[in-house]
């Protein structure tokens, strides 16, 4: 099946469709710069990589955020290495993980001097067990005029990473978190199923 546009909605060809009344409902973003030393990722916990993100109080219980987070790495010269890109939410005092990816979720063992780019993305859902849907995590249920804060984290394998490193050329941001709240419009009936 194509995608198809109709006068109410866009149709996807896995049998998804956003409806008519879908809409961003606000964006924010935070990065970090001029980061004169990297992170020491000294053991295999979860480590704040200097983004955070305040959204605007929810304009509905049946919002959605899609989160986008990356980072750049250097390796200490060693043999094996391996990181992986997390997502923390808070909601009156309450906070969870949403997405925290192993430290294995990328990972090599060809020694040298290496560099890498991690890229992540995750979707914080209302949780709403009868249509099967919800958080990856156990964050708080999304409710209208509350305020949630986001952050990144990495993790690393074996103790020899560093995060938001200089990355030869590169210039601005070393790591850069991206929050949308979208309406529940966006979600077809029965989604995660």
């Amino acid at each position: 099946m194509a995608t198809t546009i109709d006068s109410n909605s866009l149709n996807l060809p896995n049998g998804g469709e956003i409806t008519n009344g879908a809409e961003i409902r606000a964006i924010r973003w935070s990065h970090t710069t001029n980061i004169t030393s990297g992170v020491n990722m000294t053991n295999s916990s979860e480590y704040y990589i200097n983004c955070e993100v305040t959204m605007p109080p929810a304009v509905g219980s049946d919002s959605i955020y899609l989160m986008w987070g990356q980072c750049v790495f250097d390796d200490t010269n060693s043999s094996t290495n391996g990181f992986g890109l997390c997502f923390w939410v808070e909601q009156d005092g309450s906070s969870e993980w949403i997405h925290r990816a192993g430290d294995h979720s990328t990972y090599d063992s060809k020694g040298g001097d290496r560099y890498r780019h991690g890229v992540a993305t995750e979707l914080d859902l209302p949780n709403d067990p009868s249509t099967g849907g919800g958080n990856f995590g156990s964050s708080p249920n999304v409710s209208a005029g509350k305020v949630r804060k986001y952050r990144l984290y990495a993790n690393a394998h074996n103790s020899n990473l560093y995060a938001l490193c200089g990355v030869g050329g590169q210039d601005r941001s070393r790591a850069q978190l991206i929050v949308c709240e979208l309406s529940g419009g966006f979600l077809a009936s029965g989604y995660g199923t």
